[in-house]
């Protein structure tokens, strides 16, 4: 398992995670697996999380991208299939002022908590 995650790093580094392939899918918390789940419930417990997307980097490897907020901060993370954080990027905060379209988004989060563990 460990070799797994280390050649998942790897290969991450060598073809690099912003080359990541069109094939992603919204996603519910409880649909992402139990080691994403915890790490971001330890880490992110006061963040709400905006959106989750499944992806395939270049090279072939699952990766899972959760935007996360607090207050004006946004944070894109990426993480392997065994929780690990491999990269996270700070975003530029938006804000809105009521005139929006408010569309309800079930699929990728709702801006909903992360549930307590």
């Amino acid at each position: 398992m460990r070799i797994l995650t280390l050649l998942a790093i790897l290969l991450l580094s060598i073809t690099g995670i912003n080359e990541l392939n069109a094939q992603n899918t919204g996603l519910q918390f409880e649909s992402l697996p139990k080691e994403v789940q915890t790490a971001l419930k330890k880490d992110y417990k006061k963040h709400v999380i905006n959106s989750m997307e499944k992806a395939h980097a270049k090279g072939g490897a699952l990766i899972y991208k959760v935007e996360v907020q607090k207050k004006s901060k946004i944070y894109r993370l990426v993480y392997s299939p065994t929780g690990i954080l491999l990269n996270k990027f700070k975003m530029k905060a938006y804000s809105f002022d009521g005139s929006e379209n408010n569309t309800d988004r079930k699929d990728n989060g709702g801006g909903a908590p992360i549930p307590p563990m």
